[in-house]
């Protein structure tokens, strides 16, 4: 944690904490007090695509009162509700470049004043979100998220089963990998994209459970509905995709669950054929029966 100061706005918070950027390009930044399941892969692509200096969340407001529309005597003509309006907010969530310190002066506020510079030069863009984002500015917002929380906790294992999903005609899994800070875009874009093509897709999509100074894992998950006898090929095809995807552009085939059989086949792409029959040869020397867990870690020599 940084001591920022007490009685410091956004801007002159952002201002003293940029040693601690290094020599990264782009940089994430949020409020602290805002809640939501915006993708944040999306938002990044979205800035790096456009070359922003700063991109942030844009989403509607999550406020219960209404907005009012009259003609010039007064009349109401419409009143609605301010989620259903074409009114959008901040919504907290930021990818800056390092170059917006050039356009910060001491003191200065990020939205009022450093903004208006970017908005001027055409280098600030907004991601248009509509899913789940939630303020905890008040005690009722407290209360709501509190209680999602607590809803939450008493649910959180109440999960499907595998048998579930197969009666209902869907084969599904989560796929684990990692990439680099640069990497992770295109590997999300290119997976998500390829398991687009599956037949029978329902979902593709990712989330993360480890952040690192030079990068980041994914969990991909996907949901493929077919019927019984094309079920093990959608599933393999699914791996299969994905671990190609991953390595394509940059991506590790794994991250902190290792390898195990469905990865044999793709184990190349991380440590290369010298790495791989380097493992071969050590697991000979410890192993020369071949009793330990034979044919599950390492590919076979090829014929």
């Amino acid at each position: 944690f940084v001591d920022t100061g007490y009685s410091a706005n956004v801007g002159e918070r952002l201002r003293r904490v940029r040693e601690y950027i290094g020599d990264d390009e782009r940089f994430l930044a949020n409020y602290g007090d805002v809640l939501t399941d915006a993708p944040l892969p999306k938002l990044l692509f979205h800035a790096t695509t456009r070359d922003a200096t700063a991109a942030f969340l844009m989403v509607r407001p999550s406020y219960t009162f209404h907005t009012v529309e009259t003609d010039d005597h007064g009349l109401v003509t419409e009143v609605k509700d301010i989620t259903r309006s074409d009114i959008w907010i901040n919504g907290g969530y930021f990818v800056m470049h390092r170059r917006i310190f050039d356009d910060m002066e001491p003191g200065e506020e990020l939205v009022t004043d450093v903004f208006s510079k970017l908005r001027a030069k055409k280098e600030l863009t907004a991601y248009r979100y509509e899913g789940f984002w939630a303020p905890m500015d008040t005690l009722k917002e407290q209360q709501e998220l509190e209680a999602m929380v607590e809803h939450w906790l008493e649910s959180r294992n109440h999960v499907p089963t595998w048998t579930d999903f197969f009666e209902r005609g869907a084969v599904v899994d989560t796929i684990e990998i990692s990439a680099p800070w640069s990497r992770i875009v295109d590997v999300y874009a290119a997976v998500v994209a390829s398991l687009g093509q599956v037949e029978g897709i329902v979902n593709a999509s990712a989330h993360s459970s480890h952040v690192y100074r030079s990068g980041i894992n994914l969990y991909f998950s996907f949901a493929v509905l077919a019927e019984v006898a094309d079920m093990e090929d959608r599933y393999f095809e699914c791996w299969h995709r994905t671990m190609e995807a991953t390595a394509a552009n940059g991506g590790g085939i794994a991250h902190h669950h290792g390898s195990g059989r469905l990865r044999i086949p793709y184990l190349h792409h991380d440590l290369g054929a010298g790495g791989v029959q380097l493992l071969r040869t050590l697991k000979g020397a410890v192993d020369p029966a071949g009793i330990m867990n034979p044919g599950n870690l390492i590919p076979p020599p090829p014929r």
